[in-house]
């Protein structure tokens, strides 16, 4: 049990050091003495983990970059707005876990592995298509919800708004990338703020 514990420990570690790494520079650059001076761990221990630079590669999508989502309906969460709080929350700790990795920009880092991963990975073109159309129904779910409650009007283009809602998060986090400590949550909230507002009964 233990011996399992400490195997899931290096994995996350390797995994972590990984991103870090291929969010710093393109792929084919990231080295297997990068991992090792990153991990702190033997080549044979990080190959006993991931098999081979590619592999690692495709697990660090998998489960640093294709799980990531920007809203999901949760049962227990009341309503539309505190749908958006309980995701600003998230941001912001996310903000802070990977400031505390020495990750000051979360939004360069995703940008750089997610440019590497068009040209590395043939999951990347996919992905990005069923994430878009996961994020889109998302919004419709909690604006079709809040119809229903009656916290939001009835006849709004529900479409169009939860594009707009989507693409707040999409448009901050691009701006982001410039930024020295990537991008503003407290403005993006102001905006998904202002937008509520439209729309709130």
């Amino acid at each position: 049990m233990r011996h399992k514990a400490e195997n899931s420990v290096s994995k996350n570690k390797i995994l972590l050091e990984a991103f870090k790494l291929f969010a710093s520079k393109p792929f084919e650059k990231v080295t297997f003495a990068d991992l090792e001076k990153a991990t702190g761990l033997s080549r044979g221990a990080i190959l006993y983990h991931i098999q081979t630079k590619e592999n690692l590669f495709e697990m660090v999508l998998e489960n640093l970059i294709f799980k990531r989502s920007t809203i999901v309906s949760n049962d227990n969460i009341v309503g539309l707005w505190n749908h958006i709080e309980d995701f600003i929350q998230e941001r912001i700790k996310e903000q802070e876990d990977f400031s505390s990795s020495s990750i000051a920009n979360v939004n360069k880092a995703f940008f750089n592995i997610e440019c590497s991963a068009f040209s590395c990975s043939d999951k990347m073109a996919d992905f990005a298509t069923s994430w878009v159309e996961k994020e889109l129904a998302n919004w419709i779910k909690l604006l079709n919800n809040a119809i229903e409650a009656k916290e939001i009007k009835s006849d709004i283009d529900v479409v169009a708004y939860a594009h707009i809602f989507m693409n707040i998060f999409m448009g901050a986090s691009y701006i982001g990338v410039g930024l020295p400590n990537g991008y503003d949550i407290e403005n993006m909230k102001k905006q998904y703020r202002y937008l509520y507002d439209q729309i709130k009964i």
